[in-house]
């Protein structure tokens, strides 16, 4: 007995393929939408500093040690260059040659003190597991 797989077989694992990875990258968005829109905003530096990072990679950081407070129409601002930097993150990301371990982090030096007052990572865990 033979059984001859057809190319359309083929393009159909493809196509699924691709759309788990818009499922995963649209989840990640969400996820991004998320953190940064909880994050408090004073100077920027905590909703600026959130990164995914593949494997062991460096997360970003800034401190907000020196930095002016950005006032209230800064904090969209702020708000949406931190969505962009994750979003950015996320298109870098190869999902068929990923290996290991995708983190979303924030390495801002007061990241810890925050998300102790602000509970967003307990939220995020909730929200997305």
């Amino acid at each position: 007995m033979k059984y001859v797989v057809n190319k359309s077989f083929h393009n159909k694992i493809k196509q699924l393929d691709d759309s788990m990875d818009d499922l995963f990258r649209d989840t990640l968005e969400e996820v991004a939408v998320t953190a940064t829109n909880m994050s408090p905003v004073s100077t920027g530096a905590f909703v600026t500093s959130w990164s995914y990072i593949v494997g062991a990679g460096r997360p970003r950081g800034k401190s907000s040690e020196g930095r002016p407070r950005v006032g209230e129409l800064g904090k969209d601002t702020m708000r949406e260059e931190g969505y962009q930097n994750l979003s950015s993150d996320i298109a870098k990301i190869d999902f068929k040659k990923m290996s290991g371990s995708l983190t979303l982090s924030n390495g801002a030096p007061h990241a810890n003190i925050v998300n102790f007052n602000e509970n967003i990572s307990g939220v995020l865990e909730v929200e997305y597991g």
